[in-house]
C-alpha cells in the first residue's frame, strides 16, 4: 500500500520494537496498515481536511452567493481543490459542459479559488434544482516518478510538480527526501534518506506523495495509542514488559494526539 500519513516502520520505532512487523509478528503488517488506513479517515473526519490527493463525490452544490451583482460564487465541499473534472451547467433544456465549452479565468467565462473552494461564475450559473454537476480532485497532491533513480541522485524527475510546495519533504516508497527548490518537473537540491529513513532506488512510475511532519507524527501517535492500551499490549512495548514507560501514559498521549488534532483544525498545513 501506499503510505500516505505515516508508515509501519515510524510505528514501530516509536514504539521501540525491535524488528519490523511481519505475518508473524504481534500486531501483524497487515493490522498496522489497516491502522494507518483507519486514522487516516479520522484525522481527515475530525479536522475537515484531507492531507493525501482524495476524489470528490459528484455535487450538486445549491450554497451560492451574489457577489456585487457581478457573479455567482459556488461553494464545494472541499478546500484546496487540485483539479476539477467534471463542471457541467443545465440551462433549462440541457446540459453545458463548462470544462470543455468555456474559458477559466478572471477575465472568461468563469474562475476557480482552489484553496477555497470557490468557483466564480456569471449570474444564473447553477439557478435550476440541482443543476450543477462538479467533481474534482482535492486534498495534497500526488507524482509520479519519470525514469529510474538511484539511491544517490540529488534531482528527482517527475511528471509534473504541480501543487507541490516549493520547499518541502517527499516519500518514495518507505525513503523520505528533503528537497529545497522545483522546477515544472523536478525537485532539487534533494537530502536523501532523512527523518531515519534510508536512502533507495526507485523506478520509473513509482508514486511521490509529499510528507506533513506533524501530519505524520499525530498518525503515528494514534496507530501508537490503540496498540498500546489494545488487550495486546503486553507484546507491544516494551517487549515482554508490562509497564509502559511514564512518556507514554495514556492520558499524556491522548493529550498530545488532541493538541495536535485542534492544530490541524485551526490552520492550513502546505
Amino acid at each position: 500500500m501506499t503510505y500516505y500519513y505515516t508508515t509501519p516502520e515510524k510505528v514501530r520505532k516509536f514504539l521501540g520494537k525491535s524488528s519490523s512487523f511481519s505475518g508473524s509478528t504481534t500486531p501483524t503488517l497487515e493490522q498496522v496498515e489497516n491502522l494507518i488506513r483507519a486514522k487516516q479517515w479520522e484525522i481527515e473526519r475530525r479536522t475537515g481536511r484531507a492531507w493525501r490527493k482524495k476524489q470528490s463525490g459528484v455535487e450538486y452544490p445549491m450554497d451560492r452567493y451574489m457577489d456585487q451583482n457581478v457573479d455567482d460564487v459556488v461553494h464545494l465541499a472541499h478546500n484546496d481543490v487540485l483539479e476539477i473534472t467534471t463542471l457541467e451547467n443545465f440551462n433549462g433544456s440541457s446540459w453545458e459542459d463548462w470544462l470543455t465549452d468555456k474559458t477559466e479565468g478572471r477575465a472568461d467565462d468563469y474562475w476557480v479559488e482552489y484553496d477555497n473552494g470557490k468557483i466564480h461564475a456569471p449570474i444564473g450559473f447553477g439557478k435550476y434544482d440541482r443543476g450543477l454537476k462538479i467533481q474534482y480532485y482535492y486534498g495534497a497532491p500526488d507524482g509520479t516518478l519519470n525514469g529510474d533513480h538511484n539511491d544517490s541522485i540529488t534531482t528527482i524527475t517527475v511528471a509534473s510538480t504541480d501543487n507541490f510546495p516549493n520547499e518541502g519533504i517527499l516519500r518514495i516508497g518507505d525513503e523520505e527526501i528533503y528537497y529545497t527548490g522545483t522546477t515544472s518537473t523536478t525537485f532539487t537540491g534533494c537530502s536523501r534518506g532523512i527523518n531515519d529513513t534510508t536512502a533507495a532506488s526507485h523506478t520509473n512510475g513509482d508514486k511521490i506523495i509529499p510528507v506533513y511532519p506533524e501530519v505524520d507524527e499525530l498518525c503515528v501517535k494514534m496507530v501508537a495509542y490503540d496498540l498500546l492500551y489494545s488487550d495486546d499490549r503486553v507484546a507491544i512495548y516494551p517487549e515482554g514488559n508490562t509497564q509502559v514507560p511514564p512518556q507514554m501514559k495514556k492520558e499524556a498521549l491522548q493529550k498530545d494526539i488532541d493538541t495536535t488534532l485542534f492544530y490541524l483544525q485551526s490552520i492550513l498545513v502546505r
